[in-house]
């Protein structure tokens, strides 16, 4: 059986099962990248060719990963000399699925791409520090009566 239909030089980096209300954020291996609404990609059937993605322009490089988001997470973005960056999808720029993307990270000349994975969101944490109980028994503790030199 046959999925898709690819040229000999084609090859497949990513699969995803859309769901209406998300997005597919794509990048190139040259650092290029954006975000695109699931409901630009139309059906294809059994052995299709595909739908344009992103353009692949020698300034852009080959498409290096996909990923179906909603928009609530963290992406990271790994290159081939151990580079990692992690963004916010909703700093992604959300565009058409035919252009070539924004420049999402600063790369070497030499360097490439290579992955791109999704991060939970971490929780903002309180400017104020530790909650700490409403009353306390105890008395602080003095540094000072401790060390005794």
């Amino acid at each position: 059986m046959i999925g898709i239909r690819m040229d000999e030089d084609d090859v497949v980096v990513g699969v995803e099962i859309p769901t209406e209300g998300n997005s597919v954020v794509t990048v190139s291996e040259k650092g290029f990248g954006k975000r695109t609404s699931v409901s630009e990609y139309r059906l294809q059937s059994r052995g299709g060719k595909g739908i344009i993605n992103l353009k692949t322009v020698p300034r852009v490089g080959n498409v290096s990963g996909i990923l179906q988001v909603t928009g609530d997470e963290d992406i990271m973005l790994i290159s081939d000399t151990g580079n990692i960056i992690r963004v916010k999808v909703e700093s992604v720029p959300l565009i058409h699925r035919s252009t070539q993307g924004v420049k999402l990270i600063d790369l070497e000349p030499e360097e490439r791409l290579v992955g791109m994975a999704r991060a939970e969101r971490e929780e903002e944490k309180e400017e104020d520090g530790i909650d700490l109980p409403e009353e306390i028994t105890e008395e602080p503790y003095n540094h000072s009566s401790f060390w005794r030199g």
